[in-house]
């Protein structure tokens, strides 16, 4: 590694823990109005889902009832093309 190289990468990883410094540093924001926004669930019905240029549904004929304060995931295969 060239001492170049590694001048470079110093500077730049300097200067993001200035950037970084400076955001931490900063006094907490006071004031201000916070919108409440009203606990639900979340319901899909019948959803279809395509990937661009994909001749088959991703997706077809999802039908979930999420309930306010769950975690879900959706996950499936993945392909490299």
């Amino acid at each position: 590694m060239s001492i170049m190289f590694f001048n470079n990468q110093l500077q730049a990883g300097m200067a993001a823990l200035e950037r970084v410094s400076s955001l931490l540093d900063d006094e907490e924001e006071k004031g201000g109005k916070l919108k409440i926004i009203p606990h639900a669930g979340i319901i899909f019905k019948d959803v279809v889902f395509n990937y661009p240029l994909s001749e088959r549904a991703a997706l077809n004929g999802l039908n979930l009832d999420i309930a306010d304060g769950s975690v879900h995931a959706l996950v499936g295969p993945f392909w490299f093309r």
